[in-house]
């Protein structure tokens, strides 16, 4: 936490300080201030000191596991048709907001992992899908992501 005084402080000191400023430890409500100190701890400990575990978000989704790279390129290396339909399922307009955000993780995991590297994979999915209309809906939804590709990377690219 940066600090106007102090300068750089870590989170977790901050979080002892504070219990130690309102003396959590003799009052009346020390369980209660105990259990939400070690809450928040374990929080900020979560989110900010690497502990080699993969945690995964349950999603229900049919391509939910296609959003962790290390899926998505196994799967792209062993079964690229199965990354096709998926990229194809991205555009369904009738998708939840939990299909919205797989599709788009999907999405950029595509043109950050596959395309940015090897703009001519693009060819594959446009053979694989065989509908123009189809394929320019999902040109478009990979462009408009931004995700290190734009429309100069495809211009030496003859898809239509």
């Amino acid at each position: 936490m940066a600090t106007d005084t102090l300068g750089p402080v870590a989170f977790l000191d901050v979080i002892n300080l504070a219990y130690k400023a309102i003396k959590f430890d003799i009052r009346k409500e020390h369980e209660l201030l105990s259990t939400l100190k070690s809450y928040q701890t374990s929080i900020v400990t979560l989110l900010t000191e690497p502990d080699d575990t993969n945690y995964r978000f349950r999603i229900n989704d049919r391509h939910s596991e296609l959003m962790y790279p290390d899926v998505f390129l196994h799967a792209y290396a062993q079964n690229k048709k199965q990354i096709f339909n998926a990229l194809i399922d991205t555009i369904n307009p009738l998708q939840s907001t939990e299909n919205l955000f797989v599709s788009n993780i999907i999405l950029m995991n595509y043109s950050f992992y596959i395309l940015k590297s090897k703009p001519r994979e693009i060819l594959k999915l446009k053979k694989h899908i065989n509908d123009e209309t189809l394929f320019s809906k999902l040109l478009e939804a990979i462009i408009t992501r931004r995700m290190a590709i734009n429309k100069s990377l495809f211009e030496k690219i003859s898809i239509g």
